[in-house]
């Protein structure tokens, strides 16, 4: 579960601000008044940045604003499946809006503080997507937490450099997860994946994300469907 820590304006990389965060989650305590609801921050000094929510009521008890970490792939896991057991049948439906929100913010050969939050882009997601599930304000808080994890995830920094892995691993497995192409406990594991396609002596140079649509192909002399999923692109030296 998200650990709570409290919020250091120097650790701060970048504020997500959720424009209409009021009006769709009235009930919702967690926002300040200018809307920022989560951020981009420096968990510590050896692997960084992570991505975190205000939460009001803590902040309100200390006295001075607290946030919560999400620093484990199981806080992710919980996140798409507070929204995925309400909406069962709309998996399907949820791995495309994943999917999308996925290829936004391209963030290469950029700094993070050069990358721009997207919100007509994912307001537009939203707003196509909304109908098909239940909770609008949970399932509108996701899309903007979806989107910081992926920047903050390209901006991932271990023991001083930074990884190659980049969002690749956490979208192949939220995809293939809702789509049944993995079990649950499986989530969290394409590390695995990408040990399988390379040499021990090869170096990992870069990790991407390659999206393949829904076909068909002959095999054997049959045709046989294809059914949407990501192939990880491993680039070594």
């Amino acid at each position: 579960m998200p650990q709570v820590m409290t919020f250091e304006k120097h650790r701060v990389l970048k504020n997500i601000q959720i424009p209409k965060l009021k009006e769709i989650c009235p009930k919702e305590k967690s926002y300040y008044s200018n809307g920022t609801f989560y951020m981009i921050y420096k968990d510590d000094d050896n692997t960084f940045p992570n991505i975190g929510e205000i939460d009001e009521k803590f902040s309100k008890i200390y006295r001075n604003v607290r946030i919560r970490c999400y620093p484990a792939k199981r806080d992710t896991l919980y996140m798409i499946e507070k929204i995925m057991f309400t909406n069962i049948e709309k998996r399907a439906i949820f791995a495309d809006l994943v999917e999308e929100l996925s290829k936004l913010h391209n963030t290469e050969n950029n700094k993070i503080k050069e990358v721009k939050i997207e919100h007509d882009k994912i307001e537009e997601i939203y707003n196509r997507y909304k109908e098909n599930f239940s909770n609008h304000c949970t399932f509108y808080k996701f899309c903007y937490y979806w989107c910081g994890l992926c920047i903050a995830l390209d901006f991932r920094i271990f023991k001083g450099r930074h990884t190659v892995i980049k969002r690749s691993l956490i979208v192949k497995d939220a995809l293939t997860y809702l789509r049944e192409q993995i079990k649950r406990e499986k989530f969290g594991d394409s590390w695995d994946d990408v040990v399988k396609k390379i040499d021990p002596s090869e170096r990992i140079t870069d990790i991407k994300n390659i999206y393949v649509r829904r076909h068909e192909k002959n095999k054997n002399g049959k045709k046989i469907k294809v059914e949407p999923h990501v192939r990880l692109d491993v680039t070594t030296e």
